[in-house]
């Protein structure tokens, strides 16, 4: 079964999309964008419905940010928005968006394109990234790297006991507070 990984800070629209999509899908969901990274790492979903206004991460910082992770060039982003205009959907697609959808959404087609790109061939690429758990730890040294840069020191690091996703969320939150330009 496919996961699918919801980062919308709206509830009653988290709640409408794993109502839509439990059948037939795994759903994970976060109203956090803070957590969004973390939770990617560690349920390598198949796919990601971002919204891009959020409070302390833009939709847009997220989709660049999955985009810097190696295997997130293999999992689709398809954006759910408020936001109407081609400008946006055009920043969306050059941040490796796959598709674009306004709200209120239309369920049916979101259904319909997600059931397309999970059955693309980007899935057997998928499934050879989900084996490794090698991933995990390069994205934390990525992370770290810019940290380091920045001269930043992360206590969440420390304990061994902290999840990675936590950890990556941590450290996320350190990189992005001091600029997101070298994202």
């Amino acid at each position: 079964m496919h996961n699918i990984l919801i980062v919308d800070d709206d509830k009653a629209t988290c709640d409408l999309l794993r109502a839509c999509l439990s059948e037939g899908y795994e759903v994970i969901d976060t109203q956090d964008p803070e957590q969004a990274l973390g939770l990617a790492l560690e349920h390598k979903p198949d796919a990601i419905l971002l919204d891009l206004m959020m409070p302390k991460f833009s939709g847009f910082e997220l989709c660049q940010s999955f985009r810097s992770l190696s295997y997130r060039s293999m999992i689709p982003v398809l954006v759910i928005t408020g936001e109407t205009g081609a400008k946006y959907k055009d920043h969306c697609e050059n941040l490796g968006a796959v598709a674009y959808f306004e709200k209120p959404l239309k369920l049916n087609e979101l259904r319909r394109r997600l059931t397309v790109e999970l059955q693309s061939k980007r899935s057997e690429q998928r499934a050879h990234v989900r084996e490794g758990e090698s991933e995990c730890h390069s994205v934390m040294q990525w992370i770290s790297e810019r940290a380091r840069v920045r001269e930043m020191k992360c206590d969440c690091r420390k304990s061994a006991v902290v999840p990675c996703s936590q950890r990556c969320s941590g450290l996320l939150r350190l990189v992005s507070s001091k600029g997101t330009s070298s994202f």
